[in-house]
């Protein structure tokens, strides 16, 4: 049964993982879920819509989101990642498609896209500690077992490199190939 529907239109929206200029949308809150979810948030020059379903109790059904995403800085999404990936020190501007559903203690999902001027590093902007790596292109799955790289594209002034393979996280095997047949060092 549903206990509200809820629309949002709002200006200068803030919070942990993002600012946008508008956040406009709405979503179903079920006694189990969160559903309908439709949020698009603008800003200039990104924009990002996740669209789906969030459990509220175990009796929910499984988490189901799409995340879309035009040059949206990812050290914003932080807060919404998980712990291993958002320690990552990678920034940059994402555009592309993340996928994720299942129960919380088995999450699958997809990652399909680009990470425009990407750096390596503690610290925000390109300032000392941090390496303007270019542009990087991905693609990959994920589940609570694996993650399966079909590619990660770097793209330099130097040339290009492509890493594919697995990772496994319980373990932390790894199965990677890296190829870098133009890249000039």
């Amino acid at each position: 049964a549903t206990v509200a529907r809820i629309e949002l239109a709002l200006r200068d929206a803030s919070a942990p993982g993002f600012s946008a200029a508008s956040a406009t949308g709405g979503l179903t809150i079920t006694e189990d879920a969160v559903q309908d979810l439709v949020l698009t948030l603008e800003r200039p020059g990104g924009e990002i819509r996740v669209a789906g379903a969030v459990p509220l109790s175990p009796r929910g059904a499984e988490l189901a989101l799409a995340i879309d995403a035009r040059d949206w800085p990812l050290d914003e999404a932080r807060p919404w990642l998980p712990a291993a990936v958002a320690a990552w020190p990678l920034g940059g501007a994402f555009s592309g498609r993340v996928t994720v559903a299942g129960a919380s203690e088995a999450l699958r999902g997809t990652v399909d896209g680009r990470l425009a001027d990407a750096v390596w590093g503690e610290g925000t902007g390109f300032g000392p500690g941090r390496l303007r790596l270019g542009d990087l292109a991905t693609r990959f799955a994920f589940d609570a077992e694996r993650l399966t790289l079909e590619y990660a594209m770097l793209s330099t002034s130097a040339g290009e490199a492509t890493l594919s393979g697995t990772i496994g996280f319980a373990r932390g095997d790894l199965d990677l190939k890296l190829e870098a047949p133009s890249m000039a060092l």
